[in-house]
């Protein structure tokens, strides 16, 4: 979320152009949920898709934790793909 938001406060409206460089994703876009912390904020819940079309796409929703500073992926709670 933080580097996300990095992105947009860099390059404003031309952060799409940015994200979509940088995911080759050309023909379509990208949400993704805000962080919900829990556990002292040591813990988050947050889902992201990728929607290129009809038949074309994917996400999940997913737990991640902080540990010694760097969050990393613990549980992956749903799955999509189109």
């Amino acid at each position: 979320y933080k580097k996300i938001h990095k992105v947009f406060r860099r390059y404003g409206v031309r952060g799409w152009s940015h994200l979509n460089k940088k995911t080759g994703i050309r023909n379509g876009y990208i949400t993704i949920s805000v962080p919900i912390f829990f556990d002292n904020e040591q813990k988050a819940i947050f889902s992201y898709g990728i929607h290129c079309g009809g038949l074309c796409g994917g996400g999940q929703v997913s737990i991640y934790e902080k540990v010694n500073g760097k969050w990393t992926e613990k549980q992956i709670l749903l799955t999509w793909r189109s």
